[in-house]
C-alpha cells in the first residue's frame, strides 16, 4: 500500500523509474571462434551496471540450452537441478541471488516474458513458485543477454527483487549460422555400488547381494543431440526478418541405486519366489527426463519512414517430456498381479507448448522517443501418465490416463515515452509509461478414471489410491483472471561533472489487492576516469504470482477407515480457512546496496557490489498439515516467512598475451547469506525445518573462473565452477543433510578449419564430480538406497558429459 511504503521513511522521488533494459539490438556474435568475453557496461539510462554476454560466450560453455549456458557464466544465477518423481523437472527453474524464481523478471527485447504453467510443489529449491522457462528460447536466436542484478522494482514492479535478465534477439538482416552437437555421458556414480549377484536363503529368510566397485554409465544413458541455426533476410530495403530454431533430443538418465528389497510375494510354502535371485534390480529411474523439443523464434522490423519502425517477434516451443514416478514392486498393493506381474513403474508424460507474440511500433516525435507494444503469451502443459492403473477398477483398469492440464497466460499493453532534456542546465533523461496486463492461470480437470473411485478395489489390499497410480488426475477445475495497471516514470540526471542520480517509481493496481508502490534511488560518483562508487535504495510491494493464487490438486486414498483426501488447496479455500489462512497479501520489500568499480579502459577491470534485501510476508508453500477424518494432509500457499538476503557479487576481467596467443581471464563471485523467520501467525504452518530449508536450498556461494586462450585457428576455453554448500532438510530422519562444497571443471577446444566451418570437442564436469550419497535412514534403509543423491545438489548428479559439435557461419 502507498501509505505503508511512505512510512518506511525513505525519501524517494515521485517522477522516477527503475532500471530500463531496452530492446536496442546489435549484430549477433554468431559462432565466431574469436573471443567475445563478458564485460561490464554502464547503461545509458541508469547509474547501475549491466553484465553483457554475447552469443559466442554462451555457445562456448558447451551447453545447448539457455538456462545452463547462462548459469555457467553468471555466478548469481542458480538452476534447480532436481530430479523429481512427479514430473516437475520437465520445466527448469532459475534463481538470482537465492531469491524465489518468481522474484526476478525476464525480458525479450525489453518486453516482459510470461511464467511457465508449472507450479512446483516438490521438496526442492524453488518450491511454491512458478518461474520463466529460460530453455524455451533457443540460443541461436540471441544476439546477447543483458543482466542487471538487484532490486529494480521502480520500473518492473516488485517481481524484480533478484534482478532483470533481458534476452536481446539477433536482428541481422543477412547471413546465418548452423550448429550440430552430440553429447554422451561417460561417468562412474560415486558412492553407488554395482550389483554383481543376488542370492536368497529360504532357511533364514534372507536376501543377500554381492557388490563390487561403483556403478558405471557407458551405455548411452543421458545422451543428447542438438541441431540449431539462424538466418537473416531483407524485408524490402528498410527491414529485416530473422528466423532461428533449435531442436533437442535428450535421452533420460538413471542415477538410482539397485533395489535391495524383496520383490515378489512369498510362495505358499513360505519360500522366496524363484525369480527373486534373477530379476533385474535396477527397478526405478531417477535422473533427467527424456525430452524432445523444437523451438522456433521469429524477429522482424520494418522502417515505414525515417521516424517510425514497426517490429514484432514470435516464439513457438513444443516439448515432449517423460520421466518415471515411484516404482511399485510386484508384492506392493498398487501393482495388481493380473496387470503388472513384474512390478509397476508409471511414466509421467507432459506435452508442453509455449507460445508468445509481440508486435509494436516505435519512433520519434517532437523530440520524444515513443514505443507502443502489445504482447500475448501462453504456456500450456498437458499431463498424462502411462504404464499405470487405477486400482479401484481392478483388472479392468485403463493403463494410460489423461490427468489434466495447467495453463498460464499473459496479455500486456505497454506505452513508453522518453526524451533527453536539460534540468537546471544539467543533462537529464526522463521516461514515462503505462502498462496494462491480464494474467490468467487455469487448472483443467483430468479424465474421470484418473481420480475417481470405481468401487472395485480389493478390501484386502487397502490402502490404495483412488486414481491413476504415479500421478493422479486433477479432480477439479480452477481458473483465475487478474487485471493490473501500472504507471511508471524515471529520471536520470547529472548533478555535477562527477555525480549522477537515478530514481524510479511505479504504482500498480491489481484486482483483489491494495494499490502497490515501488521506488528506487541510486547515486554514482566518478572519483576519476577509472574509479566509480555507487549507492542505492529501493522498496515497495510485490503481488503474489497468479499461479500461487490458483493452483490446486488433491488426491484420495482408500483406507480401512474410509477415504482420505490430501493435496494442495487454494489459499482462499475453506480448507485453508480452517487453519486461519484467508487468501494472500502482497509481500513488502526494502533493499540497500553499494558498489565500487574500477574500469580504466585497459586490460584489467573489476567491480564489487554488496546488498541487503528484506522481504516481509514472503509467499511460501505450507508444510503438510493433518486434515480431515480419517486424517489426510493439506497444503496451501500463505504469507509465511520474513526473509533477509545479504550478499556480495564481484566480477573481474583481465586480458594479456600468453605464448603467441591471447588470453582472457574472468572471475565471478556471488556469496549470499539468507535468514528466514516466521511471520508469527504461521509458526505451526511453516515451521523451523521449512524456514531452514528456505535459507539453505540454493548454494551459499558460486565462484566461476574462466579462461579463453586463442592462437591462430585454435580456441581453448576452460572453466572452474565452485559451489558452496547447501542443505537438504528432508532427509536423515528430519535431521537434514549437508551437501558439501564442490568444484566442477569444464573444457572446450575449437578448431576453425575454414572461414566457414569450425569443429569443437569438450567435456562438462571433467573430473566426474558427484555429491555425497544420502544417509540410509533407519526404518527404510532399502527403499532409501534407490535414490542415492539429494535433489538439492546445486550441480545435479549426472556426471561427466563428453560432446562434439560442428559450427558453420555464412555471411
Amino acid at each position: 500500500m502507498l501509505h505503508a511504503f511512505l512510512h518506511r521513511k525513505v525519501a524517494l522521488p515521485v517522477l522516477v523509474i527503475g532500471i530500463s533494459l531496452t530492446g536496442v539490438q546489435h549484430a549477433a556474435a554468431g559462432v565466431d571462434a574469436g573471443s567475445v568475453s563478458l564485460r561490464s557496461e554502464k547503461s545509458a539510462d541508469t547509474t547501475d551496471t549491466i553484465t553483457v554476454f554475447q552469443q559466442a560466450d554462451l555457445v562456448r560453455t558447451g551447453y545447448t540450452r539457455l538456462g545452463p549456458a547462462l548459469a555457467a557464466l553468471l555466478p548469481a544465477l542458480s538452476l534447480r537441478q532436481a530430479a523429481t518423481l512427479n514430473g516437475e523437472d520437465h520445466v527448469p527453474l532459475a534463481s538470482l541471488r537465492g531469491f524465489a524464481p518468481d522474484q526476478m523478471v525476464v525480458l525479450v527485447n525489453g518486453k516482459r516474458r510470461h511464467a511457465a504453467a508449472m507450479f512446483h510443489t516438490e521438496d526442492a529449491p524453488g518450491q511454491g513458485s512458478p518461474g520463466v522457462d529460460l530453455d524455451a528460447v533457443p540460443l541461436s536466436a540471441l544476439s546477447r543477454v543483458e543482466v542487471a542484478l538487484g532490486a529494480v522494482g521502480g520500473r518492473f514492479g516488485g517481481d524484480a527483487l533478484g534482478g532483470v535478465i533481458n534476452l536481446v534477439l539477433d536482428d541481422s538482416a543477412s547471413g546465418g549460422h548452423l550448429r550440430a552437437q552430440y553429447g554422451q555421458r561417460r561417468t562412474t556414480m560415486d558412492g553407488v555400488p554395482k550389483l554383481n549377484q543376488t542370492t536368497v536363503d529360504n532357511g533364514s529368510g534372507s536376501i543377500s547381494h554381492v557388490t563390487g566397485g561403483s556403478r558405471v554409465i557407458d551405455d548411452g544413458d543421458g545422451d543428447s543431440l542438438n541441431l540449431s541455426g539462424s538466418w537473416g533476410f531483407d524485408l524490402t530495403e528498410r527491414g529485416f526478418m530473422r528466423v532461428s530454431a533449435g531442436y533437442w533430443a535428450d535421452d533420460s538418465s538413471n542415477r538410482s541405486g539397485f533395489d535391495e528389497r524383496q520383490q515378489y510375494p512369498l510362495q505358499a510354502n513360505g519360500d522366496f519366489d524363484i525369480r527373486e535371485s534373477t530379476v533385474s534390480r535396477l527397478t526405478t529411474s531417477y535422473g533427467q527426463p527424456d525430452r524432445d523439443e523444437l523451438n522456433i523464434q521469429f524477429n522482424a522490423g520494418v522502417h515505414l519512414n525515417d521516424e517510425v519502425e514497426l517490429y514484432g517477434f514470435t516464439a513457438l516451443s513444443t516439448r515432449n517430456s517423460k520421466s518415471a514416478a515411484g516404482y511399485y514392486r510386484p508384492l506392493d498393493a498398487e501393482a495388481l498381479p493380473e496387470l503388472y506381474p513384474n512390478g509397476l513403474l508409471p511414466l509421467i508424460k507432459t506435452d508442453i507448448d509455449d507460445r508468445s507474440f509481440t508486435v509494436g511500433a516505435r519512433g520519434n516525435a517532437w523530440d520524444w522517443n515513443w514505443d507502443f507494444s502489445y504482447g500475448v503469451m501462453n504456456s500450456e502443459i498437458d499431463w498424462k501418465v502411462r504404464d499405470s492403473l487405477n486400482p479401484t477398477y481392478g483388472a479392468l483398469s485403463p493403463l494410460t490416463f489423461n490427468t489434466g492440464n495447467t495453463e498460464s497466460d499473459l496479455e500486456a499493453f505497454n506505452f513508453d515515452f522518453g526524451r533527453n532534456l536539460l534540468l537546471f542546465e544539467r543533462a537529464a533523461r526522463v521516461n514515462v509509461g503505462i502498462e496494462y496486463r491480464l494474467d490468467k492461470y487455469e487448472v483443467e480437470r483430468g479424465e474421470g478414471a484418473s481420480y475417481l473411485d470405481a468401487g472395485a478395489a480389493d478390501p484386502a489390499r487397502l490402502p490404495l489410491p483412488a486414481g491413476s497410480v504415479g500421478y493422479a488426475g486433477f479432480p477439479e477445475e480452477v481458473g483465475v483472471d487478474r487485471y493490473g495497471t501500472g504507471i511508471y516514470a524515471d529520471l536520470r540526471m547529472n548533478l555535477s561533472e562527477r555525480l549522477s542520480a537515478y530514481g524510479a517509481a511505479r504504482v500498480d493496481d491489481f484486482d483483489g489487492f491494495d494499490t502497490m508502490a515501488n521506488g528506487q534511488l541510486s547515486l554514482a560518483y566518478q572519483i576519476d576516469p577509472a574509479w566509480q562508487v555507487r549507492l542505492g535504495i529501493s522498496g515497495g510491494d510485490r503481488v503474489p504470482g497468479i499461479a500461487q493464487q490458483s493452483y490446486a490438486r488433491s488426491t484420495t486414498t482408500l483406507t480401512t477407515g474410509g477415504p482420505v483426501e490430501s493435496g494442495v488447496y487454494l489459499p482462499d479455500s475453506t480448507v485453508a480457512a480452517a487453519f486461519g489462512v484467508d487468501g494472500l497479501e502482497a509481500e513488502s520489500t526494502f533493499s540497500v546496496s553499494a558498489g565500487v568499480e574500477y574500469a580504466p579502459g585497459g586490460a584489467f577491470s573489476f567491480r564489487i557490489d554488496v546488498y541487503q534485501t528484506q522481504v516481509d510476508d514472503r509467499v511460501v508453500l505450507a508444510d503438510a498439515q493433518a486434515f480431515g477424518s480419517p486424517a489426510g494432509t493439506a497444503r496451501f500457499v500463505l504469507n509465511g516467512a520474513d526473509v533477509q538476503h545479504r550478499g556480495v557479487d564481484a566480477q573481474g576481467a583481465w586480458s594479456t598475451t600468453l605464448g603467441s596467443g591471447e588470453l582472457d581471464l574472468t572471475l565471478g563471485i556471488s556469496v549470499t547469506d539468507i535468514e528466514a523467520d516466521s511471520t508469527g501467525a504461521s509458526d505451526a504452518l511453516f515451521g523451523a525445518t521449512a524456514l531452514d530449508q528456505l535459507a539453505t536450498a540454493w548454494p551459499e556461494s558460486r565462484i566461476i573462473l574462466s579462461g579463453n586462450w586463442r592462437r591462430g585457428r585454435f580456441d581453448l576455453n576452460t572453466r572452474v565452477t565452485g559451489y558452496g554448500s547447501t542443505e537438504d532438510q528432508t532427509t536423515n530422519g528430519g535431521q537434514g543433510q549437508k551437501i558439501d562444497a564442490a568444484w566442477i571443471l569444464d573444457a572446450d577446444v575449437l578448431y576453425q578449419a575454414t572461414p566457414v566451418v569450425a569443429f569443437s570437442i569438450g567435456v562438462n564436469n571433467l573430473l566426474d564430480s558427484y555429491p555425497d550419497t544420502l544417509p540410509r535412514e533407519a526404518g527404510a534403509p532399502d527403499a532409501n538406497h534407490l535414490y542415492p543423491y539429494s535433489n538439492f545438489s546445486p550441480y545435479g548428479f549426472e556426471g561427466r558429459l563428453l560432446y562434439a559439435r560442428v559450427l558453420a557461419r555464412f555471411e
